[in-house]
């Protein structure tokens, strides 16, 4: 029973328990996280918002432009990824400014790299499978029977016993 002068309304709409935080300005917040730490975790996402992971995730469901960022942020990692992964592929130029200790002066050296052959596996394993793929050829083409009841057998022919019947 209500307490003297408070009303309850039943089925009414109004909102209960504490304000949602969120601010349209974490979108923006979010993407620029996920693009520039490719490897965070939404643990520590949703720390910097100052909210729970299950908040993140529940924003993630009610609000589709929060969800669209994460996403959007997520993807231009992924396509970081692939450029490097490119580049391990087919070798990439370094450049490096070494400063010559006599003069000071700021000298320019160009290297090339060489391609990373465990990049160039997994690009053509997953790229190219059809050709490139490490095969298991997993298929018995032999019948080996059952080695256990063949093993039975010779021992029973050994006693002179006939596998299967009882001994007497």
């Amino acid at each position: 029973m209500p307490k003297a002068g408070k009303t309850v309304a039943k089925n009414s709409k109004s909102k209960m328990g504490r304000p949602d935080k969120y601010d349209p300005a974490f979108c923006n917040i979010v993407k620029n996280l996920y693009l520039m730490i490719p490897n965070i975790k939404v643990e520590e996402v949703a720390e910097l918002l100052g909210i729970s992971v299950k908040t993140y995730y529940n924003w993630q469901e009610k609000y589709s432009a929060f969800e669209q960022s994460v996403n959007e942020g997520k993807v231009g990692t992924d396509l970081k990824a692939i450029e490097n992964l490119a580049d391990m592929v087919t070798g990439y130029e370094i450049v490096e400014v070494h400063i010559n200790k006599t003069t000071g002066d700021e000298i320019e050296v160009r290297r090339q790299s060489k391609p990373d052959l465990a990049a160039i596996r997994y690009w053509l394993n997953n790229r190219r499978s059809e050709n490139w793929r490490e095969r298991r050829d997993n298929n018995v083409t032999h019948d080996l029977g059952d080695p256990f009841k063949e093993m039975m057998e010779r021992v029973a022919a050994r006693k002179g016993r006939i596998p299967g019947r009882s001994v007497e």
